[in-house]
């Protein structure tokens, strides 16, 4: 469109319109619907493959000692399993409610802790007898969030840079690892037994 055909009082309306377009969307991206029985199924199904994408990036960035990048797509697959764990919690109930739609899309950190936690803290919903001890792959993940702003930006910090290149290749490699493994023996698990669940 070329703005100089267009008078100063139509310019003025499409800046109160474009305005006005970013508050109606910024409220629909607030408003918490629960989510009904029947959309529940499909919901759990797209999490599970869209943790199963992250994870196999995760994997082939680690093969290319990508490690960084690898635990922070990691510590994503896993929170997008436990969105599907949290999401398929509703399966009894007939719906996802209001608030846990609104922990899990609206809650900022709150919401990344509540999912990154779901397969350990609600693993009966998928069948999960893991045989590494619950605090420990709770420790792993919970690292991994709370490094995640590490492993991806360059920041300044007190009156330092820190930098994704620059952190400790072991530490990352190990918590890279750590992430992929318990990820990936979770989301078997959830995959075969939680849409079972859903039948």
């Amino acid at each position: 469109m070329d703005v100089s055909t267009i008078g100063k009082d139509q310019l003025e309306l499409l800046e109160k319109l474009d305005s006005l377009l970013s508050v109606i969307t910024k409220r629909a991206r607030s408003a918490a619907i629960a989510i009904p029985q029947q959309a529940i199924k499909k919901g759990v199904q797209l999490c599970l493959e869209n943790s199963s994408r992250l994870l196999e990036d995760a994997k082939l960035l680690f093969d290319h000692k990508r490690y960084a990048s690898a635990a922070h797509l990691a510590s994503l697959s896993f929170e997008e399993l436990g969105k599907g764990i949290l999401i398929g919690a509703g399966w009894r109930k007939k719906r996802v409610s209001k608030e846990r739609v609104r922990e899990l899309f609206h809650t900022g950190s709150k919401g990344h802790l509540l999912k990154l936690r779901a397969p350990i803290e609600r693993g009966q919903l998928i069948g999960v007898k893991s045989p590494e001890p619950p605090a420990r792959i709770r420790q792993i993940l919970e690292s991994s969030y709370y490094k995640r702003n590490e492993t991806i930006y360059v920041d300044w910090f007190v009156r330092a840079w820190k930098s994704p290149t620059e952190l400790d290749d072991g530490e990352i490699r190990h918590m890279a690892q750590g992430s992929i493994d318990s990820t990936e023996r979770l989301l078997k698990l959830a995959e075969n037994n939680l849409t079972k669940t859903l039948k």
